[in-house]
């Protein structure tokens, strides 16, 4: 005769009209509906509701078929990390469904009140929201976060990319850099060499124009020692 182990069952917090409630047995073939249904027994509720869980900034609406806690194990997370609440449908119930057979769940009010929800009235309108979203057995969270990260890393990629790109632009910059002051130096000094020439060339001027001008009181020069010839012929 084979033993079969039992489920293992944890304990979820949820909270009721502003009060946390301690929902005791709740296993991984526990549906949110059997959550649902336990409360309303043990606390008299009228109205029907639907449970649902605050986890990183996310809402998430839990269908009456789902299970919450193999939600939480295909997502890898812990039930602590999950704050649940009743959010109420503004509908009434007739009558109530028979809960599984095979569950026995307990509630009992915890004697110091957990730090589940701050404020349950805001976490209700927030769920409000995302009415629409009745079952989230469609979004595959490990994929979405897959993704995320595999999106990170492109932008890393990127990032990398572009440091690379704006290094050589600064490398290049840099060249042009040198070569402007090498030409700037090279440019500097054959325009002092013109300079030099142009100066040079203006003083040999003066020097030409100083030599054939005459100072007033320069006695003219010596009249030339050839004598004209007489012409002695006859005119006619």
């Amino acid at each position: 005769m084979t033993n079969r182990s039992a489920p293992l069952t944890k304990e979820l917090k949820v909270v009721v009209n502003g009060k946390p409630k301690d929902v005791c047995g709740v296993d991984e073939e526990t549906t949110a509906e059997d959550v649902v249904d336990v409360l309303r027994e043990s606390l008299k509720l009228k109205e029907t509701f639907c449970l649902v869980a605050s986890w990183r900034k996310n809402i998430i609406i839990f269908s009456s078929s789902e299970r919450p806690l193999a939600f939480i194990s295909r997502l890898r997370d812990s039930p602590e990390n999950f704050q649940f609440f009743l959010r109420p449908t503004g509908l009434r119930r007739l009558s109530s469904r028979p809960i599984s057979p095979n569950y026995q769940p307990r509630v009992h009010s915890p004697s110091k009140a957990p730090n589940a929800l701050h404020n349950a009235a805001t976490s209700y309108k927030v769920a409000e929201a995302f009415s629409g979203r009745s079952d989230l057995n469609t979004v595959d969270w490990i994929k979405m976060a897959e993704e995320e990260q595999q999106r990170q890393i492109q932008l890393q990629f990127e990032q990398s990319e572009l440091l690379q790109k704006l290094q050589r632009v600064d490398v290049e910059l840099e060249t042009v850099r040198n070569k402007l002051q090498h030409l700037e130096t090279k440019m500097a000094s054959r325009l002092s060499c013109l300079f030099d020439t142009m100066d040079d060339a203006l003083e040999k001027r003066r020097g030409v124009i100083a030599s054939l001008s005459v100072s007033p009181g320069t006695p003219p020069p010596p009249p030339s020692n050839r004598t004209t010839p007489i012409c002695e012929g006859v005119m006619i």
